[in-house]
């Protein structure tokens, strides 16, 4: 498994998998991260969050939540983050984590529907470009005056 990925938006969804009452010890520790269909998936107690990232290599595994988190924290000035992933472990910006239940597949937890990108809309003859703005008064008048 290999992507990148906004690490804020990654941090935040994180943040977002409260533990639960009814789930009990491990289960609750884990996060089960997987990145597939040009998404970073994270679930954990029965909640799934998902971001659009850059894949390059799909697959999952699952990683001590909280310690992944501060992990995350601990790239603050960054706005991007790559990772890799094996059997070995995952592997952020040189630092390695263990994993468990590594699997090179993995598949997207709901379907999405994709929409491409396309800039057709600035060549159609039925645009009109917005009027530019009213001058201010400050820019008419002689302020230095």
């Amino acid at each position: 498994m290999k992507f990148t990925v906004e690490r804020i938006a990654l941090q935040r969804m994180i943040e977002q998998l409260k533990f639960e009452r009814g789930v009990a010890g491990a289960q609750q520790r884990m996060l089960r991260l997987s990145a597939c269909a040009a998404r970073v998936f994270v679930e954990a107690n029965n909640v799934t969050a998902g971001i659009e990232a850059l894949v390059m290599e799909d697959g999952a595994c699952n990683v001590p939540r909280m310690k992944f988190l501060k992990v995350l924290r601990t790239f603050h000035p960054k706005q991007n983050i790559t990772m890799t992933a094996d059997a070995g472990g995952l592997k952020m910006e040189g630092f390695l984590m263990k994993v468990t239940c590594f699997t090179p597949t993995a598949t997207a937890p709901g379907e999405f529907q994709v929409f491409p990108v396309t800039d057709a809309w600035l060549a159609s003859p039925d645009t009109t470009t917005p009027a530019p703005p009213p001058e201010s008064r400050w820019l008419k008048s002689r302020w230095w005056e």
